[in-house]
């Protein structure tokens, strides 16, 4: 089976901004029930948030609170003024 284009898949890095700080990145899980959405478990002060597959066009997921999550890429980084670095393996 083919890999869906564009969306979040297990383990993709989600990162965290809150007031214009990034806050943390995070791994994403995906929903058991629903394919269409994945699951950020260790969001910085939020237990659990639920959040769209499939970014829009600036990588942006969505928001809880005063979270806003965006799929952790060097596009994104830069368009938001972080610095990107590589996953360490």
């Amino acid at each position: 089976m083919k890999k869906p284009e564009n969306l979040v898949q297990e383990g993709d890095r989600i990162m965290v901004i809150s007031h214009g700080k990034l806050v943390g990145v995070v791994p994403a899980k995906l929903s058991l029930f629903d394919e269409d959405y994945c699951f950020v478990v260790k969001a910085p002060l939020l237990p659990l948030t639920k959040l769209k597959r499939k970014p829009n066009i600036q990588g942006f997921l969505g928001m809880e609170k005063d979270r806003e999550f965006y799929i952790y890429t060097q596009k994104t980084c830069t368009a938001r003024g972080f610095d990107y670095k590589e996953e360490s393996k």
